[in-house]
């Protein structure tokens, strides 16, 4: 038995050690509007006969309660590539004309707003067979779990726990990272206040909120989606404009999101903007030994912006995960295949507040 939960380790790519749960009591919270993030899937896991192991069919869900904060720039948006080469200045003399930009400037690089992220809680479900194998809940007041099946249930307060469990409490409720971005809304860098075990979760939850270019349809963006044990699956993926004439329904239930998210109806379908998400992001990494060969996360998505508050009030992605794992030697050991949704969507009249979680739940 504990053979098989160590090799379901190993080959199980949806396994969110990185990610502890759980309802958080009262505390300061920074503002921005609070999200909900939801990663659930399942993996059929394959072994190779010489292991003497059956198939087993592994199921997990995460969830995490987070806040985002946009502060973008309101200044003018930054002049097209077409519209800088119209207006380039002529010297008096005919000669080329002399820049005054400061000698290595680059006004594409120039920051003019962030989008900060700050974890609120986590929580996570991972399954063998039906089984419940680990379970666990942290916010910035506690963390709580099982760890191993069978086991005891940890529940220890953030000033009886341990030095480095403290730090990781603490992080929750403030800002673990930010998105820097100029005039023309692109990101241009990124700042990290945390590292450790939300790492993975953070990259994710950056990827899905970069705010749309200014005047792009389409666009391409480095993207990074938690695979477990802190590592992500790593690539570029495509966001495109949704054609205007994709169907009245479409349009109706845009506006039901974006009213849901504000919680006010203020905003209208004309604010709303549908975007495609396409692309494929390569899993590479080491667990316990052994090495992700040839894993493929494949992703095809919506999300729908707000232009009016310039943020994303929902996205989702349905992703086809595809790996081998092999051993130092380079021979594959297991095979795994399955399916992950990644779901992320503004809570009903959420603002700075994310009321008592602790309260029985419907």
């Amino acid at each position: 038995m504990r053979r098989r939960i160590g090799i379901l380790g190993l080959v199980c790519s949806a396994t969110f050690s990185a990610m502890a749960g759980a309802w958080a009591l009262a505390a300061a919270i920074p503002p921005g509007r609070q999200h909900r993030l939801t990663i659930e899937g399942e993996n059929n896991l394959t072994f190779l006969p010489q292991s003497g192991l059956p198939p087993l069919k592994v199921d997990y869900k995460a969830k995490v309660e987070y806040i985002i904060d946009t502060r973008l720039g309101k200044g003018p948006k930054a002049p097209s590539t077409e519209e800088v080469a119209e207006k380039k200045p002529v010297a008096r003399n005919g000669g080329p004309s002399r820049s005054r930009a400061k000698k290595g400037e680059n006004p594409a690089s120039k920051v003019s707003g962030a989008v900060d992220l700050s974890l609120h809680s986590t929580e996570m479900n991972f399954r063998q067979n039906g089984l419940s194998v680990v379970e666990t809940r942290m916010s910035r007041a506690r963390f709580q779990g099982r760890l191993l099946p069978d086991s005891p249930v940890l529940n220890v307060s953030m000033n009886e726990a341990p030095p480095r469990l403290q730090e990781i409490l603490k992080s929750y409720d403030s800002i673990a990272a930010s998105l820097l971005v100029n005039d023309d809304d692109r990101v241009v860098n990124r700042r990290y206040r945390v590292e450790g075990p939300q790492r993975a979760v953070i990259e994710t939850i950056l990827s899905i909120h970069a705010p749309i270019p200014r005047d792009a349809d389409s666009w391409e963006a480095p993207t990074q989606l938690a695979m477990g044990h802190g590592q992500t699956a790593k690539g570029i993926l495509r966001f495109g404009k949704a054609r205007k004439d994709d169907g009245a329904k479409a349009k109706k239930d845009d506006v039901r999101t974006n009213d849901n998210a504000n919680g006010n109806g203020s905003s209208g379908a004309a604010d709303v903007v549908r975007v495609k998400v396409s692309g494929v992001l390569k899993a590479e990494g080491a667990i316990a030994g052994n090495f992700i060969k040839d894993g493929t996360y494949t992703v095809t998505g919506e999300q729908i912006y707000d232009t009016h508050s310039r943020e994303w009030t929902s996205s989702r992605w349905s992703v086809v995960v595809k790996n081998e794992l092999a051993n130092q030697a380079g021979v594959t050991v297991a095979q795994a295949s399955g399916t992950m949704v990644v779901e992320s969507r503004a809570l009903v009249g959420a603002g700075t507040s994310a009321g008592d979680p602790t309260a029985p739940k419907p």
